[in-house]
Protein backbone atom coordinates (compact mmCIF):
# COMPACT_ATOMS: atom_id res chain seq x y z
CA UNK A 1 0.00 0.00 0.00
CA UNK A 2 1.56 3.29 -1.07
CA UNK A 3 1.61 6.27 1.28
CA UNK A 4 2.30 9.95 0.64
CA UNK A 5 4.48 12.62 2.13
CA UNK A 6 2.61 15.94 1.69
CA UNK A 7 4.71 19.11 1.43
CA UNK A 8 3.52 22.73 1.23
CA UNK A 9 5.41 25.63 -0.42
CA UNK A 10 4.35 29.27 -0.11
CA UNK A 11 5.41 31.89 -2.66
CA UNK A 12 7.74 34.70 -1.65
CA UNK A 13 4.90 37.23 -1.61
CA UNK A 14 2.77 34.88 0.55
CA UNK A 15 -0.08 35.11 -1.96
CA UNK A 16 0.10 31.54 -3.30
CA UNK A 17 0.46 28.11 -1.64
CA UNK A 18 1.42 24.96 -3.53
CA UNK A 19 1.10 21.34 -2.46
CA UNK A 20 3.11 18.35 -3.69
CA UNK A 21 2.58 14.66 -2.96
CA UNK A 22 5.69 12.53 -2.67
CA UNK A 23 5.21 8.75 -2.67
CA UNK A 24 6.78 6.87 0.23
CA UNK A 25 6.82 3.40 -1.51
CA UNK A 26 6.36 1.86 -4.88
CA UNK A 27 2.98 0.63 -5.83
CA UNK A 28 -0.33 1.84 -7.05
CA UNK A 29 -1.59 5.41 -6.33
CA UNK A 30 -4.80 4.86 -4.45
CA UNK A 31 -7.02 7.75 -3.40
CA UNK A 32 -6.21 9.55 -0.22
CA UNK A 33 -8.19 11.35 2.39
CA UNK A 34 -8.56 15.18 1.89
CA UNK A 35 -7.93 15.47 5.64
CA UNK A 36 -4.27 14.53 4.98
CA UNK A 37 -3.88 17.58 2.73
CA UNK A 38 -5.81 19.76 5.19
CA UNK A 39 -3.51 18.66 7.97
CA UNK A 40 -0.43 19.56 5.93
CA UNK A 41 -1.91 23.02 5.22
CA UNK A 42 -2.69 23.55 8.93
CA UNK A 43 0.82 22.53 9.82
CA UNK A 44 2.14 25.14 7.30
CA UNK A 45 -0.36 27.71 8.78
CA UNK A 46 -2.08 28.19 5.39
CA UNK A 47 -5.67 29.19 6.23
CA UNK A 48 -6.86 31.65 3.57
CA UNK A 49 -7.95 31.15 -0.01
CA UNK A 50 -7.83 27.36 0.05
CA UNK A 51 -9.35 25.77 -3.07
CA UNK A 52 -11.38 22.94 -1.52
CA UNK A 53 -12.55 21.71 -4.92
CA UNK A 54 -8.99 21.26 -6.18
CA UNK A 55 -8.05 19.60 -2.90
CA UNK A 56 -10.84 17.06 -3.24
CA UNK A 57 -9.94 16.26 -6.84
CA UNK A 58 -6.26 15.83 -5.95
CA UNK A 59 -7.13 13.53 -3.04
CA UNK A 60 -9.32 11.38 -5.27
CA UNK A 61 -6.75 11.30 -8.07
CA UNK A 62 -3.31 11.72 -6.51
CA UNK A 63 -0.47 12.67 -8.79
CA UNK A 64 2.89 12.39 -7.08
CA UNK A 65 5.88 14.69 -7.49
CA UNK A 66 3.91 17.54 -9.13
CA UNK A 67 3.15 20.92 -7.47
CA UNK A 68 -0.46 22.00 -7.46
CA UNK A 69 -1.76 25.47 -6.60
CA UNK A 70 -3.98 24.87 -3.60
CA UNK A 71 -4.52 28.33 -2.07
CA UNK A 72 -4.56 31.90 -3.40
CA UNK A 73 -4.51 35.10 -1.38
CA UNK A 74 -5.95 38.42 -2.57
CA UNK A 75 -3.46 40.90 -3.90
CA UNK A 76 -3.86 44.51 -2.67
CA UNK A 77 -5.24 47.12 -5.11
CA UNK A 78 -3.32 50.36 -4.93
CA UNK A 79 -5.30 53.61 -5.01
CA UNK A 80 -5.21 55.74 -8.15
CA UNK A 81 -3.08 58.85 -8.09
CA UNK A 82 -4.72 62.24 -8.25
CA UNK A 83 -4.43 64.23 -11.48
CA UNK A 84 -4.93 67.68 -12.97
CA UNK A 85 -6.58 68.49 -16.28
CA UNK A 86 -5.69 72.00 -17.40
CA UNK A 87 -8.06 74.20 -19.39
CA UNK A 88 -5.36 76.80 -20.02
CA UNK A 89 -2.04 76.20 -21.71
CA UNK A 90 1.41 76.43 -20.24
CA UNK A 91 3.58 79.29 -21.45
CA UNK A 92 5.64 77.03 -23.71
CA UNK A 93 2.48 75.46 -25.19
CA UNK A 94 0.46 78.62 -25.82
CA UNK A 95 0.44 79.72 -29.42
CA UNK A 96 -1.07 83.12 -30.30
CA UNK A 97 -4.12 83.16 -32.52
CA UNK A 98 -3.77 85.49 -35.47
CA UNK A 99 -6.79 87.35 -36.77
CA UNK A 100 -7.48 88.00 -40.41
CA UNK A 101 -10.19 87.80 -43.02
CA UNK A 102 -8.56 84.99 -45.00
CA UNK A 103 -5.70 82.53 -44.95
CA UNK A 104 -3.66 84.94 -47.04
CA UNK A 105 -4.34 88.05 -44.98
CA UNK A 106 -3.24 87.97 -41.34
CA UNK A 107 -3.95 90.79 -38.87
CA UNK A 108 -0.76 90.87 -36.85
CA UNK A 109 -1.96 93.84 -34.78
CA UNK A 110 -4.80 91.82 -33.30
CA UNK A 111 -2.71 88.82 -32.36
CA UNK A 112 -3.53 87.44 -28.88
CA UNK A 113 0.05 87.23 -27.64
CA UNK A 114 -1.00 86.96 -24.00
CA UNK A 115 -3.25 84.25 -22.59
CA UNK A 116 -5.86 86.38 -20.83
CA UNK A 117 -8.69 85.15 -18.59
CA UNK A 118 -11.56 86.81 -16.80
CA UNK A 119 -12.64 86.36 -13.20
CA UNK A 120 -14.50 83.07 -12.70
CA UNK A 121 -12.78 81.31 -15.60
CA UNK A 122 -12.20 77.56 -14.97
CA UNK A 123 -8.46 76.97 -15.05
CA UNK A 124 -8.30 73.22 -14.34
CA UNK A 125 -10.06 70.31 -12.69
CA UNK A 126 -8.39 68.17 -10.05
CA UNK A 127 -9.03 64.44 -9.55
CA UNK A 128 -8.69 63.43 -5.89
CA UNK A 129 -6.43 60.41 -5.14
CA UNK A 130 -8.18 57.08 -4.59
CA UNK A 131 -7.88 54.93 -1.46
CA UNK A 132 -6.19 51.54 -1.82
CA UNK A 133 -7.94 48.18 -1.15
CA UNK A 134 -6.03 45.92 1.21
CA UNK A 135 -5.34 42.31 0.24
CA UNK A 136 -5.04 39.07 2.22
CA UNK A 137 -2.22 36.48 2.10
CA UNK A 138 -2.59 32.73 2.43
CA UNK A 139 -1.74 32.96 6.13
CA UNK A 140 -4.83 35.18 6.69
CA UNK A 141 -2.70 38.26 7.17
CA UNK A 142 -3.58 41.69 5.74
CA UNK A 143 -1.48 42.87 2.80
CA UNK A 144 -1.68 46.68 2.99
CA UNK A 145 -2.41 48.63 -0.20
CA UNK A 146 -0.86 51.97 -1.20
CA UNK A 147 -3.23 54.93 -1.25
CA UNK A 148 -3.05 57.11 -4.34
CA UNK A 149 -0.75 60.14 -4.25
CA UNK A 150 -2.27 63.59 -4.47
CA UNK A 151 -1.31 65.69 -7.48
CA UNK A 152 0.77 68.78 -6.86
CA UNK A 153 -1.55 71.68 -6.03
CA UNK A 154 -2.03 73.99 -9.03
CA UNK A 155 -3.31 76.88 -6.87
CA UNK A 156 -1.35 80.10 -7.26
CA UNK A 157 -1.93 83.84 -6.90
CA UNK A 158 -5.43 85.16 -7.70
CA UNK A 159 -7.01 81.71 -7.95
CA UNK A 160 -9.67 80.03 -5.80
CA UNK A 161 -11.24 76.61 -5.37
CA UNK A 162 -14.87 75.68 -5.80
CA UNK A 163 -16.65 74.20 -2.77
CA UNK A 164 -15.22 70.66 -3.01
CA UNK A 165 -11.80 71.85 -4.26
CA UNK A 166 -12.05 69.99 -7.54
CA UNK A 167 -12.18 73.02 -9.86
CA UNK A 168 -9.70 75.90 -9.76
CA UNK A 169 -11.09 79.29 -10.82
CA UNK A 170 -9.54 82.65 -11.60
CA UNK A 171 -10.39 85.13 -8.84
CA UNK A 172 -9.36 88.15 -10.93
CA UNK A 173 -8.99 89.25 -14.53
CA UNK A 174 -5.42 88.83 -15.68
CA UNK A 175 -2.69 86.97 -17.54
CA UNK A 176 -2.12 83.24 -17.06
CA UNK A 177 1.29 82.51 -15.59
CA UNK A 178 2.75 79.07 -14.73
CA UNK A 179 5.39 78.28 -12.12
CA UNK A 180 5.94 74.57 -12.56
CA UNK A 181 2.45 73.06 -12.24
CA UNK A 182 1.13 76.06 -10.34
CA UNK A 183 -1.18 78.56 -12.07
CA UNK A 184 -1.28 82.24 -11.13
CA UNK A 185 -3.29 85.09 -12.62
CA UNK A 186 -1.22 88.24 -12.83
CA UNK A 187 -3.29 91.43 -12.53
CA UNK A 188 -0.46 93.54 -13.94
CA UNK A 189 0.49 92.98 -17.57
CA UNK A 190 4.13 93.84 -18.24
CA UNK A 191 5.32 94.45 -21.79
CA UNK A 192 9.11 94.24 -21.84
CA UNK A 193 9.59 96.35 -24.98
CA UNK A 194 7.42 98.32 -27.39
CA UNK A 195 3.83 97.70 -28.36
CA UNK A 196 4.38 96.69 -31.98
CA UNK A 197 3.93 93.74 -34.30
CA UNK A 198 5.53 91.40 -31.77
CA UNK A 199 2.85 92.15 -29.17
CA UNK A 200 -0.14 93.21 -31.25
CA UNK A 201 -2.85 95.36 -29.73
CA UNK A 202 -3.22 95.16 -25.96
CA UNK A 203 -6.61 94.56 -24.29
CA UNK A 204 -6.27 93.90 -20.55
CA UNK A 205 -8.61 94.25 -17.59
CA UNK A 206 -5.98 95.35 -15.05
CA UNK A 207 -2.89 97.55 -14.89
CA UNK A 208 -0.46 97.59 -17.83
CA UNK A 209 3.20 98.54 -17.67
CA UNK A 210 4.98 99.06 -21.00
CA UNK A 211 8.74 99.30 -20.69
CA UNK A 212 9.03 100.74 -24.18
CA UNK A 213 6.76 102.87 -26.37
CA UNK A 214 3.37 102.47 -28.02
CA UNK A 215 4.02 102.59 -31.74
CA UNK A 216 1.86 104.29 -34.33
CA UNK A 217 -1.31 102.50 -35.37
CA UNK A 218 -1.66 100.23 -32.32
CA UNK A 219 -4.28 100.10 -29.59
CA UNK A 220 -3.87 99.75 -25.84
CA UNK A 221 -6.92 99.26 -23.61
CA UNK A 222 -6.66 98.56 -19.89
CA UNK A 223 -9.07 98.44 -16.98
CA UNK A 224 -6.58 99.98 -14.55
CA UNK A 225 -3.57 102.29 -14.70
CA UNK A 226 -1.35 102.46 -17.78
CA UNK A 227 2.36 103.23 -17.46
CA UNK A 228 4.42 103.84 -20.61
CA UNK A 229 8.13 104.25 -19.98
CA UNK A 230 8.76 105.47 -23.51
CA UNK A 231 6.39 107.59 -25.57
CA UNK A 232 3.01 107.23 -27.26
CA UNK A 233 2.77 107.68 -31.00
CA UNK A 234 -0.38 108.01 -33.10
CA UNK A 235 -2.15 105.24 -31.19
CA UNK A 236 -5.56 104.62 -29.65
CA UNK A 237 -5.36 104.53 -25.86
CA UNK A 238 -8.16 103.78 -23.42
CA UNK A 239 -7.11 103.67 -19.75
CA UNK A 240 -9.80 103.33 -17.09
CA UNK A 241 -7.33 104.57 -14.48
CA UNK A 242 -4.37 106.93 -14.67
CA UNK A 243 -2.00 107.32 -17.61
CA UNK A 244 1.69 107.96 -16.88
CA UNK A 245 4.05 108.52 -19.80
CA UNK A 246 7.75 108.97 -19.02
CA UNK A 247 8.41 110.80 -22.28
CA UNK A 248 5.53 112.34 -24.19
CA UNK A 249 2.62 111.95 -26.57
CA UNK A 250 3.07 112.49 -30.31
CA UNK A 251 -0.49 111.69 -31.31
CA UNK A 252 -2.35 111.87 -34.55
CA UNK A 253 -5.49 113.98 -34.47
CA UNK A 254 -7.46 111.06 -35.86
CA UNK A 255 -6.50 108.85 -32.88
CA UNK A 256 -8.08 109.16 -29.42
CA UNK A 257 -6.50 108.90 -25.99
CA UNK A 258 -9.15 108.45 -23.28
CA UNK A 259 -8.08 108.58 -19.62
CA UNK A 260 -10.40 107.82 -16.70
CA UNK A 261 -8.02 109.21 -14.06
CA UNK A 262 -5.21 111.73 -14.34
CA UNK A 263 -2.64 112.14 -17.12
CA UNK A 264 1.01 112.83 -16.40
CA UNK A 265 3.55 113.19 -19.21
CA UNK A 266 6.45 115.41 -20.29
CA UNK A 267 4.76 116.87 -23.36
CA UNK A 268 1.78 116.54 -25.71
CA UNK A 269 1.97 117.31 -29.43
CA UNK A 270 -0.83 116.91 -32.00
CA UNK A 271 -2.97 114.87 -29.65
CA UNK A 272 -6.67 114.13 -29.40
CA UNK A 273 -7.20 113.52 -25.71
CA UNK A 274 -10.00 113.29 -23.15
CA UNK A 275 -9.06 113.21 -19.47
CA UNK A 276 -11.49 112.78 -16.57
CA UNK A 277 -8.96 113.93 -13.95
CA UNK A 278 -6.08 116.40 -13.91
CA UNK A 279 -3.37 116.86 -16.54
CA UNK A 280 0.28 117.41 -15.56
CA UNK A 281 2.76 118.25 -18.30
CA UNK A 282 5.44 120.71 -19.38
CA UNK A 283 3.88 121.86 -22.64
CA UNK A 284 0.99 121.20 -25.02
CA UNK A 285 1.16 122.02 -28.74
CA UNK A 286 -1.54 121.81 -31.43
CA UNK A 287 -3.74 119.44 -29.43
CA UNK A 288 -7.46 118.87 -28.97
CA UNK A 289 -7.74 118.35 -25.21
CA UNK A 290 -10.80 118.01 -22.98
CA UNK A 291 -10.04 117.91 -19.27
CA UNK A 292 -12.64 117.63 -16.50
CA UNK A 293 -10.06 118.46 -13.87
CA UNK A 294 -7.20 120.97 -13.77
CA UNK A 295 -4.42 121.42 -16.33
CA UNK A 296 -1.10 122.22 -14.73
CA UNK A 297 1.70 123.09 -17.17
CA UNK A 298 4.99 123.48 -15.34
CA UNK A 299 8.59 122.85 -16.27
CA UNK A 300 11.23 124.37 -18.50
CA UNK A 301 8.67 125.60 -21.08
CA UNK A 302 5.30 125.63 -19.29
CA UNK A 303 3.34 126.68 -22.38
CA UNK A 304 0.22 126.01 -24.42
CA UNK A 305 0.22 126.74 -28.14
CA UNK A 306 -2.49 126.14 -30.74
CA UNK A 307 -5.31 123.63 -30.85
CA UNK A 308 -8.39 123.54 -28.62
CA UNK A 309 -8.23 123.12 -24.86
CA UNK A 310 -11.46 122.65 -22.89
CA UNK A 311 -11.13 122.64 -19.09
CA UNK A 312 -13.60 122.33 -16.23
CA UNK A 313 -11.07 123.35 -13.58
CA UNK A 314 -8.09 125.71 -13.76
CA UNK A 315 -5.65 125.89 -16.67
CA UNK A 316 -2.32 127.25 -15.48
CA UNK A 317 0.77 127.95 -17.61
CA UNK A 318 3.56 130.48 -18.01
CA UNK A 319 2.85 131.14 -21.68
CA UNK A 320 -0.33 130.70 -23.71
CA UNK A 321 -0.06 131.17 -27.49
CA UNK A 322 3.10 132.60 -29.08
CA UNK A 323 4.53 135.74 -30.67
CA UNK A 324 3.42 134.67 -34.16
CA UNK A 325 -0.22 134.78 -33.09
CA UNK A 326 -1.00 131.09 -33.62
CA UNK A 327 -4.73 130.64 -33.02
CA UNK A 328 -5.21 129.02 -29.64
CA UNK A 329 -8.72 128.28 -28.38
CA UNK A 330 -9.51 127.81 -24.69
CA UNK A 331 -12.98 126.79 -23.54
CA UNK A 332 -14.23 126.88 -19.95
CA UNK A 333 -16.45 123.81 -19.75
CA UNK A 334 -19.97 123.99 -18.42
CA UNK A 335 -20.63 122.28 -15.11
CA UNK A 336 -23.30 119.61 -15.59
CA UNK A 337 -26.33 119.88 -13.27
CA UNK A 338 -26.36 117.87 -10.06
CA UNK A 339 -28.69 115.06 -11.13
CA UNK A 340 -29.29 113.87 -7.56
CA UNK A 341 -30.21 117.37 -6.37
CA UNK A 342 -32.35 117.91 -9.48
CA UNK A 343 -34.27 114.70 -8.78
CA UNK A 344 -34.88 115.79 -5.18
CA UNK A 345 -36.19 119.18 -6.36
CA UNK A 346 -38.53 117.55 -8.87
CA UNK A 347 -39.86 115.26 -6.15
CA UNK A 348 -40.50 118.29 -3.90
CA UNK A 349 -42.25 119.98 -6.81
CA UNK A 350 -44.54 116.96 -7.32
CA UNK A 351 -45.38 116.76 -3.61
CA UNK A 352 -46.12 120.51 -3.46
CA UNK A 353 -48.45 120.29 -6.46
CA UNK A 354 -50.30 117.43 -4.77
CA UNK A 355 -50.74 119.58 -1.65
CA UNK A 356 -52.14 122.45 -3.73
CA UNK A 357 -54.54 120.18 -5.63
CA UNK A 358 -55.70 118.41 -2.48
CA UNK A 359 -56.32 121.62 -0.53
CA UNK A 360 -58.11 123.15 -3.53
CA UNK A 361 -60.53 120.20 -3.64
CA UNK A 362 -61.08 120.47 0.13
CA UNK A 363 -61.67 124.23 -0.19
CA UNK A 364 -64.42 123.59 -2.77
CA UNK A 365 -66.12 121.15 -0.42
CA UNK A 366 -65.93 123.57 2.52
CA UNK A 367 -67.37 126.36 0.37
CA UNK A 368 -70.42 124.17 -0.44
CA UNK A 369 -70.92 123.40 3.26
CA UNK A 370 -70.69 127.11 4.10
CA UNK A 371 -73.56 127.78 1.66
CA UNK A 372 -75.93 125.75 3.87
CA UNK A 373 -74.33 126.33 7.29
CA UNK A 374 -72.81 129.29 9.05
CA UNK A 375 -70.78 127.36 11.63
CA UNK A 376 -67.62 129.25 12.81
CA UNK A 377 -65.41 126.15 12.44
CA UNK A 378 -66.17 126.05 8.70
CA UNK A 379 -64.92 129.63 8.32
CA UNK A 380 -61.75 128.78 10.28
CA UNK A 381 -61.11 125.71 8.11
CA UNK A 382 -61.69 127.75 4.94
CA UNK A 383 -59.14 130.31 6.09
CA UNK A 384 -56.55 127.66 7.01
CA UNK A 385 -56.89 125.90 3.65
CA UNK A 386 -56.58 129.19 1.78
CA UNK A 387 -53.39 130.08 3.67
CA UNK A 388 -51.89 126.61 3.00
CA UNK A 389 -52.61 126.94 -0.71
CA UNK A 390 -50.93 130.37 -0.85
CA UNK A 391 -47.86 129.04 1.05
CA UNK A 392 -47.61 125.98 -1.22
CA UNK A 393 -47.76 128.17 -4.35
CA UNK A 394 -44.95 130.35 -2.94
CA UNK A 395 -42.94 127.18 -2.28
CA UNK A 396 -43.60 126.01 -5.83
CA UNK A 397 -42.20 129.26 -7.27
CA UNK A 398 -39.07 128.89 -5.15
CA UNK A 399 -38.58 125.27 -6.31
CA UNK A 400 -39.00 126.26 -9.96
CA UNK A 401 -36.36 128.95 -9.48
CA UNK A 402 -33.94 126.47 -7.90
CA UNK A 403 -34.49 124.00 -10.73
CA UNK A 404 -33.84 126.73 -13.31
CA UNK A 405 -30.64 127.84 -11.53
CA UNK A 406 -29.46 124.25 -11.24
CA UNK A 407 -30.04 123.55 -14.93
CA UNK A 408 -28.30 126.78 -15.88
CA UNK A 409 -25.38 126.10 -13.56
CA UNK A 410 -26.34 128.90 -11.16
CA UNK A 411 -23.58 131.32 -10.35
CA UNK A 412 -21.00 128.57 -11.02
CA UNK A 413 -22.17 127.41 -14.44
CA UNK A 414 -18.61 127.83 -15.75
CA UNK A 415 -16.42 127.30 -12.66
CA UNK A 416 -13.06 127.13 -14.50
CA UNK A 417 -10.36 129.71 -14.93
CA UNK A 418 -7.27 130.49 -17.00
CA UNK A 419 -4.18 131.34 -14.98
CA UNK A 420 -1.34 132.74 -17.09
CA UNK A 421 1.72 133.45 -14.98
CA UNK A 422 3.57 135.40 -17.69
CA UNK A 423 2.15 136.16 -21.16
CA UNK A 424 -1.10 135.36 -22.95
CA UNK A 425 -0.49 136.31 -26.57
CA UNK A 426 -2.91 138.02 -28.92
CA UNK A 427 -3.90 134.90 -30.86
CA UNK A 428 -5.60 133.33 -27.84
CA UNK A 429 -9.42 133.19 -27.67
CA UNK A 430 -11.22 132.29 -24.44
CA UNK A 431 -14.83 131.03 -24.44
CA UNK A 432 -17.44 130.02 -21.90
CA UNK A 433 -20.07 128.26 -23.94
CA UNK A 434 -20.93 130.69 -26.73
CA UNK A 435 -19.70 133.67 -24.68
CA UNK A 436 -16.34 134.87 -25.97
CA UNK A 437 -14.00 137.09 -23.98
CA UNK A 438 -13.59 140.33 -25.93
CA UNK A 439 -10.04 141.64 -26.10
CA UNK A 440 -7.81 143.78 -28.26
CA UNK A 441 -4.73 142.55 -30.12
CA UNK A 442 -2.33 143.27 -27.28
CA UNK A 443 -0.80 140.63 -25.07
CA UNK A 444 -2.04 140.13 -21.53
CA UNK A 445 0.46 139.55 -18.74
CA UNK A 446 0.09 137.91 -15.32
CA UNK A 447 -3.63 137.34 -15.62
CA UNK A 448 -6.38 135.21 -14.14
CA UNK A 449 -9.41 135.04 -16.43
CA UNK A 450 -12.75 133.65 -15.29
CA UNK A 451 -16.49 134.36 -15.27
CA UNK A 452 -17.93 136.22 -12.33
CA UNK A 453 -21.69 136.76 -12.24
CA UNK A 454 -21.80 136.15 -15.98
CA UNK A 455 -19.10 138.71 -16.76
CA UNK A 456 -15.47 138.20 -17.68
CA UNK A 457 -13.01 139.05 -14.94
CA UNK A 458 -9.31 139.79 -15.64
CA UNK A 459 -7.54 139.55 -12.33
CA UNK A 460 -3.83 139.36 -11.67
CA UNK A 461 -2.21 135.97 -11.54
Amino acid sequence: MASYNVTVRVSDDNLEAYIMLKEEADGAFPPMSPEIIQGALRKARVTWGIDNSSMSILAANPVPNVEFLIACGTAPTDGTDGGVEFYVKRSDEYKPEYGGDSAERVDYKNVDVFQLVTKGKQLCTVTKPGAGLDGMNVYGGVVPARNGAAAASPKGVNTEWNEDETVLLASADGVVSFNGAQISIMEVLRIQGDVNMSTGNIHFGGDVIINGSVNEGFTVECGGNLTVKGKIGAADINAAGNLLVSEGINGGHQRLINVGGFLRCRYIESGNIKVNGDVFSDYIIDTNLECRGNINLSGAKSLLIGGRTAVLGVLSANYIGNERGVRTRIELMELPPDEEKLAALNERKTNTKEIINGNTDNLTKVRKLMSVSDKPELHNLYRQLSEQIIAAKDELRIIDGEIKDLKNGGSERFPGAVLCRRIMYSGVDVFAGSLMMMRDQSNIEHCKIHLENGEWSHGLA
